[in-house]
């Protein structure tokens, strides 16, 4: 699922819309550009991938300017039945740094709901097997 760039707004909390790739999605120096937020307030930007190992890890700086540009990394470690996701976001610019406390709550509202949603989403594409 990481691999397919469209499948973001099913589980990005926040993402409303990927509206094209450029660069060979995920490759390094790929775009995603995407809509975020919530009406009215949606904002269009971009997200770039930094580095990618194809099934093990993903990382990305997504741009939702003026409010942050955020260093994304998402790890998969295989398990007995499954696969464990490690989700770290890192706030490295913007208007929300100006309020660490409540960026950092909202992010991890977001990523824990993010979670919830890659979950279900890969549980659903499991059961079309």
């Amino acid at each position: 699922m990481l691999a397919d760039p469209f499948s973001y707004p099913y589980w990005v909390a926040g993402t409303k819309r990927v509206v094209a790739t450029t660069g060979g999605w995920p490759a390094p120096g790929a775009r995603l550009f995407h809509r975020w937020g919530l009406r009215p307030f949606v904002i269009a930007d971009h997200s770039t991938v930094t580095r990618c190992d194809p099934g093990r890890r993903l990382e990305l700086t997504a741009f939702v300017r003026p409010l942050a540009v955020v260093d994304v990394r998402i790890e998969l470690s295989a398990r007995a039945g499954g696969t464990d996701v490690a989700l770290t976001e890192s706030i490295v610019s913007g208007r929300a740094l100006a309020v660490p406390w409540l960026a950092r709550l909202i992010q991890d509202r977001r990523n824990a709901r993010g979670l919830r949603l890659l979950l279900a989403r890969a549980s659903e594409r499991q059961d079309d097997r």
